[in-house]
């Protein structure tokens, strides 16, 4: 699944929102909603400019090109920057998609025992497992 479509999602469900009311407020059928969350259609021009004004984002960012350099990842990218790897990548690719797990991450593993790295490790085979699934 494209990252676009994963966003559209994404940026649904973080408002609580079901696909039944993102449809209300396009206009178009939950059916529709439903098909662009799992890559079976794309949404027009027209609607993938709604879907930004609606969610009040970037169209880089619905459509999954906006860089976000945040403490966590500058931070996380520090501590692996000897063993970074295509699994690191990863898991930096998920922290950018999801903004509040980069906060709550950040603030479990730099506002509390001063980041010590076992607990980095820790998340980082967590982070891992979630990407696998």
């Amino acid at each position: 699944m494209d990252s676009l479509c994963m966003n559209i999602r994404h940026y649904r469900k973080q408002r609580g929102w079901t696909q039944a009311y993102l449809a209300g407020e396009m206009d178009i059928s939950r059916s529709t909603i439903a098909k662009w969350e799992n890559a079976q259609l794309y949404p027009s021009l027209q609607d993938f400019v709604k879907l930004c004004e609606i969610y009040q984002v970037s169209m880089d960012k619905l459509y999954g090109k906006a860089e976000q350099n945040t403490p966590f990842l500058k931070e996380f990218q520090h501590i692996y920057k000897n063993h970074y790897s295509n699994e690191i990548e990863q898991l930096v690719k998920v922290l950018k998609k999801y903004p509040k797990l980069q906060e709550n991450l950040y603030t479990f593993i730099f506002k509390n025992d001063n980041g010590s790295r076992s607990r980095v490790h820790f998340l980082t085979k967590v982070l891992k497992t979630i990407i696998e699934e």
